[in-house]
């Protein structure tokens, strides 16, 4: 399984990738929203894991221009707040 983390403090994001590829998944890391979206829209991915507040393009805009774009990952359904769209 391929996961997309976009998360803009480096040493978390570290952290987190460790983990995750500690548990064996495959873990694309990006910093910011511009990044994040470039890699949404292009790269092959399962899960996108996404900070609400990065710089650039936040994470609720992020995931709903990733859903418009309908690139290689159309976005899950819930936002993590319960809030499913």
């Amino acid at each position: 399984m391929r996961i997309i983390l976009i998360e803009d403090e480096r040493e978390l994001a570290a952290v987190l990738a460790k983990g995750l590829q500690e548990c064996g998944y495959a873990v694309d890391v990006g910093h910011d929203g511009v990044e994040g979206l470039f890699m949404l829209e292009n790269y092959q991915a399962d899960v996108a894991i996404l900070d609400l507040m990065l710089p650039g393009i936040d994470g609720l805009t992020l995931l709903q221009k990733a859903r418009a774009g309908g690139g290689e990952n159309p976005g899950p359904d819930s936002d993590g707040k319960g809030d499913n769209s």
